[in-house]
């Protein structure tokens, strides 16, 4: 794609109310400024996080919902594919399956919403 080259991103976070959320509306951000600068990449990554508390997982938890355990996953809805898993805190092998899952899941509603504002900045 672009041999002996790299792609630098930089991202001004203004306010933060949780760090794994702000981290995935970052990977957001910059995979759909990749696609809108016309840079060829796999797939558009669409990224969620979670936040485990009281047994029920919450979508981008904030820092006053104080999470036991938090899991960020990125994702790759075209060809199926995780790009990256990021998880703190302690939780049993099925619940972390759980949290992974359920962020694939809102990763694909994310993906949909990349795409549409890709269309729209192109009519």
């Amino acid at each position: 794609m672009y041999p002996k080259s790299s792609i630098d991103a930089y991202v001004t976070v203004i306010e933060s109310d949780g760090k794994m959320a702000t981290l995935a509306a970052t990977i957001n951000c910059i995979s759909l400024a990749l696609a809108d600068a016309g840079i060829e990449t796999y797939d558009t990554v669409a990224a969620c996080s979670m936040g485990l508390r009281d047994s029920q997982w919450i979508v981008d938890c904030t820092h006053q919902e104080n999470a036991e355990c938090s899991v960020l996953v990125a994702y790759m809805p075209s060809v199926d594919e995780v790009t990256g898993v990021l998880q703190t805190g302690k939780t049993t092998l099925e619940v972390h399956e759980q949290g992974v899952q359920l962020c694939t899941n809102v990763c694909v509603r994310v993906y949909a919403v990349i795409c549409r504002a890709l269309q729209a900045s192109v009519e």
